[in-house]
């Protein structure tokens, strides 16, 4: 089976042809954490522009796929399951978590979770990128362990850390500035109408 990874890094290319997303899709949801706060109406903005009708964006602070930093938000898996038993079939994700999961020494299990939620919908799965000089756990080592542990586990990957610049990172190089959260949002809505 082919990866589905945009772009490929390293040697192999791959072009994959585009899909009609937008039509095929009954709801859009995307799932994410801080970084996905950060974009706020962009992120909803570029995917309706590429044709998704229906989007809904879900984040939280300190969101990863089994824990919230705050009692009164769901996990990344809570919100899946919160937003299944409200959207039709045919529904697409985006989940754009892993930031917070990079650091957990159970990254393979929260993976395997995840993939256990959305069996049966079509997901794009966002990678991380991150190199904190002042959160130590939030270091580029744990983000490439997290990134290769994803390509492992065969979902279909938008490889962010091959696209984001050094100048779109905010101070803490775990968020991103205005400018960045404008480039990840339009990223991300052009990787959803490509592999979803």
């Amino acid at each position: 089976m082919l990866k589905k990874i945009l772009p490929m890094v390293m040697i192999l290319t791959i072009i994959l042809p585009s899909r009609a997303t937008a039509q095929s899709c009954s709801a859009l949801i995307h799932i994410g954490d801080s970084t996905t706060i950060s974009m706020g109406k962009e992120l909803e903005r570029q995917y309706k522009r590429r044709g998704f009708p229906n989007v809904i964006v879900s984040a939280g602070n300190g969101r990863s796929i089994t824990k919230s930093r705050k009692p009164d938000t769901m996990s990344g898996i809570q919100a899946v399951n919160y937003w299944k038993a409200r959207t039709p079939q045919g529904r697409c994700w985006v989940i754009a978590l892993g930031t917070n999961d990079a650091t957990a020494t159970n990254k393979q299990e929260r993976i395997a979770l995840m993939k256990q939620a959305l069996a049966g919908d079509k997901a794009l799965w966002i990678n991380v990128a991150m190199n904190s000089p002042t959160r130590p756990k939030y270091n580029g080592f744990n983000a490439i362990v997290w990134n290769l542990l994803l390509i492992h586990n065969g979902v279909d990957i938008f490889d962010w850390a091959s696209v984001v610049k050094p100048e779109w990172f905010a101070p803490d190089k775990i968020h991103y500035t205005a400018e960045g959260s404008r480039q990840r949002s339009s990223a991300i809505a052009n990787a959803a109408t490509q592999l979803l």
